[in-house]
């Protein structure tokens, strides 16, 4: 026993001293892919709502921006809740952004905020329409934020976390997008068109410009929602795709997409608490320019659900 007590000692005192360059040999090993681990726990941002122009955006609580390791533009926007919660985050009317993955539509109970079901198999639309007007649908996307020469603004992602109305149009927006951003490929290659696969579009940079808009267009009950009035794309003939497509960036994404697999499996538990934190907003900001090469979002609300 007396010989084991004296082993452990050495292992605690003389063994674990080494120098830096030592170290830095031997945490090498942890790049490897075999100790890589899965993302979760991320935090979740929100679009804001409100008739203003000035007043609508995608907001991070300044909360959490220590949590992903935010350099971006620092938290001066002061957003007071409906419940009477006041929190200093950033706000960012025409935000660029990576979106890695896309959760399914989820059931959301209008009152409560509690996710229900999964909206896209034959049980969860069955009690979508059972529900009615009780329900809405939530969506969530994993993101990163970008700035103007298209590096990240953080070191992990996001989640935004969208619904109703607002998650329709936002949702169009993003596949309008993504059809532009291969048109703009195809003739930039000089090719025939092809649609591209997620590993293709995880390196676009989709980039909308909310504006509040008066929603349902058709509905008895209105209320003003901030969409994606706006989002910018590549030329056609793809002469300025560089501003749009980042494929250095392909491999660093891609990983972070296959690290992130149960992204959607978990949201519908772990979603919940969250979602009750998320409400509208009546605050303002400096409204932003819009890209010269925006286009129009063309979207029916009554071709999709909400």
């Amino acid at each position: 026993m007396r010989k084991q007590t004296t082993q452990a000692t050495s292992i605690n005192s003389d063994n674990n001293t080494v120098t830096e360059d030592d170290f830095d040999n031997l945490i090498v090993k942890y790049e490897s892919s075999q100790y890589d681990g899965k993302i979760t726990d991320l935090p979740i941002c929100q679009v804001l709502n409100d008739k203003s122009p000035a007043s609508v955006g995608m907001f991070v609580k300044a909360k959490n921006l220590p949590q992903i390791g935010w350099r971006g533009p620092e938290a001066t926007y002061e957003h007071t809740f409906s419940s009477g919660a006041t929190e200093l985050g950033v706000l960012l009317q025409s935000p660029r952004m990576h979106i890695l993955r896309t959760s399914p539509r989820c059931i959301e109970l209008r009152k409560t905020g509690e996710l229900v079901a999964n909206y896209e198999n034959i049980e969860g639309r069955k009690k979508y329409e059972e529900l009615g007007n009780l329900a809405t649908l939530r969506t969530f996307y994993l993101i990163y934020l970008v700035n103007e020469s298209n590096n990240n603004l953080h070191d992990l992602p996001l989640i935004l976390s969208i619904k109703g109305v607002a998650a329709v149009r936002f949702g169009e927006a993003y596949r309008q997008f993504k059809r532009q951003l291969e048109i703009a490929y195809a003739n930039r290659r000089k090719t025939q068109y092809k649609p591209k696969d997620e590993r293709f579009h995880v390196a676009g940079i989709f980039n909308p410009t909310f504006k509040p808009s008066l929603e349902p267009p058709d509905g008895e009950q209105k209320s003003w929602v901030a969409v994606p009035a706006y989002f910018a794309t590549p030329a056609p003939q793809g002469y300025d795709l560089s501003n749009y497509l980042v494929p250095q960036k392909e491999e660093e994404l891609w990983a972070i997409v296959q690290s992130s697999n149960e992204f959607s499996s978990n949201i519908l538990k772990t979603a919940q608490e969250h979602n009750r934190a998320i409400e509208s907003a009546s605050d303002s900001i400096n409204a932003t320019t819009i890209d010269t090469n925006a286009v129009a979002v063309i979207a029916n609300a009554d071709e999709l659900p909400y």
